[in-house]
């Protein structure tokens, strides 16, 4: 505990006064926990409820799947990585976020990279099974 910190307390009457909230000298905000993880604003010790929340990115949105140079992996890679591997290619695997917990707003932009490449599948899919259907109408015609 360092002196300069600012620390409120709360009591329940029956025994002392228990740590509620510290603002370390950094400006980092602990609720429910007295040790502030240095680059921290704010730590939680507990569930947190809210009605939104708003996650600026660093990176790029993955509009850029949709860029015509974005390389698309074949489905048949996608089926060997995710066999050898057990997750997708790009995503941190469940040890990971055990380990290390999970950036919302990254994990966000690698769903949303993963959904508009799942699209692209489906339209390249739709496509194959269109040519296809018009291939069996024409082979059903010369009969």
């Amino acid at each position: 505990m360092n002196a300069a910190d600012l620390v409120f307390k709360t009591s329940n009457g029956w025994s002392g006064p228990n740590e509620a909230i510290r603002i370390n000298q950094a400006g980092g905000i602990g609720i429910g926990i007295s040790n502030i993880p240095p680059g921290y604003k704010m730590v939680v010790d507990g569930k947190v409820g809210f009605r939104e929340a708003y996650v600026k990115l660093s990176g790029a949105w993955p509009d850029y799947v949709f860029d015509g140079n974005y390389k698309l992996q074949p489905l048949h890679e996608l089926q060997k990585y995710i066999s050898l591997n057990q997750h997708l290619p790009g995503i941190p695997t469940a040890a990971e976020i055990d380990a290390e917990g999970q950036n919302l707003g990254e994990i966000q932009r690698l769903q949303q990279e993963k959904i508009e490449e799942v699209f692209l599948h489906i339209i390249k899919l739709n496509e194959r099974i269109e040519y296809l259907e018009e291939e069996n109408r024409l082979l059903k015609m010369k009969k």
